[in-house]
């Protein structure tokens, strides 16, 4: 309970802004390279916001060895715009448009 107590300023902030009459997508990803010395594979983390607030976040360790940081990165913006693919479609499923 102390955390919960002392740790009152972080958090995540859901103030989306816009209109419901179209929606923008957009994300971040990041990727530390080799970070598990056991495998040599690295940790990508990415997120997604539409209209400014947080919808999908994850951190996981990627599923191949990459050789390089460059390649690591690209990894974790591809599993980064697949997330935000799959988002839109959710979007426009439900009749709405995705700008």
């Amino acid at each position: 309970m102390s955390y919960c107590v002392g740790s009152m300023d972080k958090g995540l902030i859901l103030k989306p802004t816009g209109t419901w009459d179209d929606f923008i997508i957009k994300g971040e990803s990041d990727a530390n390279y080799a970070t598990d010395m056991d495998n040599r594979k690295s940790i990508s983390g990415s997120s997604v916001f539409v209209n400014d607030g947080p919808v999908s976040f994850k951190s996981v360790q990627q599923r191949v060895v990459t050789l390089s940081t460059t390649e690591a990165e690209l990894y974790a913006i591809v599993q980064c715009a697949q997330e935000m693919i799959f988002i839109k479609h959710v979007i426009e499923l439900i009749g709405l448009k995705v700008n």
